[in-house]
């Protein structure tokens, strides 16, 4: 399993990526959430807390990786029909996964998502916010 994670710069609203974060829940002085993410030659960069993504070790069908927030179109097939939904990744601590990697697109509850015939990024919340609707 791959720990990765990205955000949006504070400075620039450029998107990096990285194995590391540094997460303070408040700034003592500010009390504004702090969050840096390690990059590799350059150091630690400051990236806006709201915008933490996690790697959920899926990739959608160009082979892109999949994280937290993405907006994915979902094609699935149910009762011999073939569908497709728009969904918001995030975690579903009630079934204990990643959404749309959940019961509701498997056959039995088995959890395995084996009715999902393909994933595709769209868009992410923080970049394409109309998308959600």
């Amino acid at each position: 399993m791959e720990l990765l994670f990205k955000a949006k710069r504070k400075d620039n609203g450029e998107w990096l990526e990285s194995d590391s974060i540094l997460q303070f829940s408040k700034h003592p002085v500010t009390k504004v959430a702090e969050a840096s993410l390690w990059v590799e030659g350059t150091g630690w960069i400051e990236v806006d807390p709201k915008t933490i993504s996690q790697y959920i070790n899926e990739i959608d069908k160009n082979g892109k990786k999949i994280f937290t927030n993405h907006i994915v179109k979902v094609h699935y097939e149910a009762d011999g029909e073939e569908l497709t939904e728009k969904k918001v990744v995030t975690f579903d601590t009630e079934q204990g996964g990643f959404v749309p990697f959940t019961w509701e697109y498997c056959c039995d509850g088995c959890n395995c998502g084996c009715c999902i015939d393909s994933v595709e990024i769209i868009g992410n919340c923080f970049d394409n916010p109309r998308l959600v609707r």
